[in-house]
C-alpha cells in the first residue's frame, strides 16, 4: 500500500485518538465511538464536516484494522517522520554540515547513520494470532475425550455381541 499521498499531519491514530501501541480491540472501541459521535445523523456540526471525519474515521481504521496495512503504514509513518526530523535537523538539503569537506550528501549520510532493515519476520505479532487451546486440547479436556471414545467403544461391543 502507498501512502505518498498522504502528509501525515494528523496520523490514523490521531485520528483514532489511540496510541500506536494499541490492541485491535482499542482501535476498534476508538472507531466505533467516533463514528457515532460524528455520524452525520448525529452530528450538530455542519454535515460536510462530519462527512469529511467520517471519510476520515473509516481511513484510519480500514488501514489499522488489517494487519499488513498497519506494518505498511508504519513503516511509511516512520520513513516519513525520519525525513521530516532530518529536514528540521539540516535545513540544507544538499550536503550535511559535518561532511562539507569530504562532499557526502546528506542523504547518504543520515542513511549511513540512521538505516533500519525491517525484518517482517522479527516483528512481533499480536496476540490475537497466537493460536489459543480450545477445552479439548486441555488435559481436562484430553481426559474427557478419552473416557467419551471408551464408553463409544463399550457401546459398540456390546450392542454387536
Amino acid at each position: 500500500m502507498n501512502f505518498e499521498h498522504i502528509k501525515f499531519s494528523e496520523s490514523y491514530y490521531d485520528i483514532l485518538q489511540v496510541s500506536p501501541k494499541a490492541s485491535d480491540t482499542v482501535i476498534k472501541a476508538a472507531y466505533r465511538s467516533l463514528a457515532q459521535q460524528y455520524h452525520p445523523d448525529k452530528y450538530q456540526g455542519s454535515a460536510s464536516e462530519a462527512d469529511l471525519m467520517m471519510k476520515k474515521i473509516n481511513l484510519a481504521y480500514q488501514t489499522l484494522s488489517d494487519i499488513n496495512s498497519k506494518l505498511a503504514y508504519d513503516l511509511e509513518l516512520n520513513e516519513y517522520l525520519k525525513k521530516t526530523v532530518h529536514q528540521h535537523l539540516y535545513p540544507q538539503a544538499d550536503i550535511h554540515p559535518s561532511s562539507r569537506q569530504s562532499g557526502t550528501t546528506q542523504t547518504n549520510w543520515f542513511h549511513e547513520h540512521h538505516s533500519q532493515n525491517y525484518n517482517y519476520n522479527s516483528v512481533k505479532k499480536p496476540n490475537h494470532f497466537v493460536r489459543k487451546k480450545t477445552f479439548w486440547q486441555t488435559p481436562v479436556g484430553n481426559f474427557l475425550r478419552i473416557i467419551a471414545w471408551g464408553y463409544v467403544l463399550w457401546l459398540l461391543v456390546h450392542a454387536l455381541f
